[in-house]
């Protein structure tokens, strides 16, 4: 039990103390913590791996790393504070994972800080194997936040991505074309709110083959070569896209 703050932190990111076979600074696999306000700084990493875990108040990353647990995890709002070591970063376990943070939107995050999201491999639709929460409607954001968030590598995919939030609250990846093989062909998806383009030449002229409310669309591998793309809705469909 927690009567205010919970401090994880590293006293030097140079020091030998930091140095572990297991990289632990604060591993909870058990039992029952209450934290009402948590905050995970200097390079430092909270491992959840297990137990109950209650904290309502406040989570701060600076240049701190939050390891998610298996299954589902409601905290209070998050903050991403000035880094004191280095970019912030939530990472996913191996299997099904749902991160629930309060609506954020009313509390400051530092803009000299990036939420990195690492090991993602959710829906770009939503509801995946893994999923990050902001309260439950598009608000639990501003744009200013938004902005510093990150996907590293989502759904296997080489890269670093932005953020967008769903109408559920949910923050997903964007301006990426996810491929799964198929049978005898290819799915593509994207996020929702994006139009998929196609041409045969790869220098175009590009058409549009999916409006902004499908978020998929499957080829076979009998059909002749074609080269894909996105645009923004918002975006003349003769305009190049910007990804």
């Amino acid at each position: 039990m927690v009567t205010n703050l919970l401090t994880v932190s590293r006293v030097s990111t140079s020091s030998p103390e930091r140095v572990s076979a297991y990289n632990v600074d604060f591993l909870f696999t058990g039992g029952q913590l209450n934290a009402p306000n948590i905050q995970v700084d200097n390079g430092a990493i909270f491992h959840h791996r297990g137990g109950c875990l209650t904290s309502t108040g406040i989570v701060t990353l600076a240049g701190g790393n939050w390891e998610a647990n298996r299954g589902g995890q409601g905290l209070g709002k998050l903050v991403l504070g000035p880094p004191q070591s280095g970019d912030s970063s939530i990472g996913f376990p191996n299997g099904a994972s749902s991160l629930n943070f309060a609506n954020s939107s009313s509390v400051p995050w530092s803009n000299q800080s990036v939420l990195m999201i690492e090991h993602w491999n959710g829906s770009l639709a939503g509801s995946g194997l893994h999923q990050l929460y902001f309260g439950n409607n598009s608000g639990g954001l501003r744009a200013q936040q938004l902005a510093l968030i990150r996907f590293h590598d989502p759904a296997g995919t080489p890269g670093i991505y932005p953020a967008t939030i769903l109408s559920t609250g949910e923050v997903v990846p964007t301006e990426i074309l996810v491929t799964r093989r198929l049978g005898s062909g290819l799915t593509l998806s994207w996020t929702p709110g994006l139009i998929l383009q196609s041409s045969t030449n790869v220098s175009g002229p590009f058409t549009d083959i999916a409006g902004p409310n499908a978020s998929s669309f499957t080829i076979n591998f009998s059909e002749p070569m074609r080269f894909f793309r996105l645009r923004s809705a918002s975006a003349r469909p003769g305009t190049l896209a910007n990804f």
